[in-house]
């Protein structure tokens, strides 16, 4: 019952797709009925020429190219400057009947993923998944990559359109984000903000004040800290910014807090740049994790 589920899943998999570059079109079935045997399923094609080889990679999409060193007329370095020369992420395993450990070197060198002896054929399918499962993780990393990118875009337009001015601070109180109303009601424009510690923008010193609110409720671990701050915003007096703690980290949205009917309905307002800063800092763990790091 095992063997047979074990069966269903392979069979249910999609073929991989490979390129052979062979000038013996034995030893080319031979490699494939070796991954055949060990499980894969497989669709491949044979190259022969520089040529063909060329024109295969660039007018289809393999997951994976074998490809002998000495090819006659040619050779596997040939192949690999080739594959270079599409810019496709295509690993390439070398299999051959001989390499001393010079032309092994200028293989990886160039970009080989692995190689593999033919009198050691059966390390080929144990290379042959290696290579593949580092191509999936490449392209998943690829994937999210992508959408991070996207979400970071969506974000940020969205959070440049918010009227209330708003400010991100991470754990050392340097300025990591801020919207186009605080760069306004700041007069700074985006440079002169970004990187900046928050006591020389809000409270215009040199130096951290021993009442930092932003240190105080890290410490205390509370947020929802009201403080004076030397930002007008064309009012006749400094205008109070609410501070609040993003859950699960040291980072800080500090937001602000204007003059409301009701404190409740203050609070109501408060809230809201906290709910549009949580995705931000979302895309800096995630991207952390995948080591794509957003530009602030």
């Amino acid at each position: 019952m095992a063997r047979n589920r074990a069966t269903n899943q392979v069979a249910s998999r999609p073929p991989v797709r490979i390129l052979i570059a062979e000038d013996s079109p034995a030893d080319a079935e031979l490699s494939a009925a070796t991954l055949v045997k060990a499980g894969y399923r497989l669709t491949f094609d044979i190259a022969n020429t520089p040529g063909d080889f060329r024109l295969k990679v660039r007018g289809k999409d393999y997951d994976i190219i074998l490809a002998d060193f000495n090819l006659g007329s040619w050779t596997a370095i040939d192949a690999l400057e080739i594959l270079s020369e599409t810019r496709k992420d295509i690993p390439l395993i070398v299999v051959t009947g001989s390499l001393g450990d010079e032309a092994a070197v200028d293989c990886i060198k160039r970009g080989a993923a692995d190689y593999v002896l033919k009198s050691r054929l059966d390390r080929l399918p144990m290379a042959f998944g290696r290579v593949l499962r580092e191509k999936v993780q490449r392209e998943e990393a690829a994937r999210l990559q992508r959408l991070i990118w996207r979400a970071k875009h969506d974000w940020e337009r969205t959070f440049d359109t918010v009227s209330d001015p708003i400010l991100i601070l991470d754990g050392d109180c340097r300025i990591q984000r801020a919207n186009r109303a605080l760069a306004e009601m700041a007069s700074l424009s985006f440079p002169d903000l970004i990187g900046r510690y928050c006591h020389e923008v809000l409270h215009g010193t040199a130096e951290p004040r021993r009442d930092c609110p932003h240190q105080i409720m890290l410490l205390a671990d509370q947020s929802g800290l009201t403080w004076p701050s030397r930002i007008s915003g064309g009012s006749s007096k400094p205008q109070p910014l609410r501070f609040a703690t993003i859950p699960q980290s040291r980072w800080v949205v500090c937001s602000y807090f204007g003059t409301y009917p009701s404190a409740s309905e203050g609070r109501r307002s408060c809230e809201k740049p906290m709910k549009l800063c949580e995705p931000w800092f979302r895309l800096h763990h995630w991207a952390s994790l995948c080591s794509i790091l957003p530009e602030t």
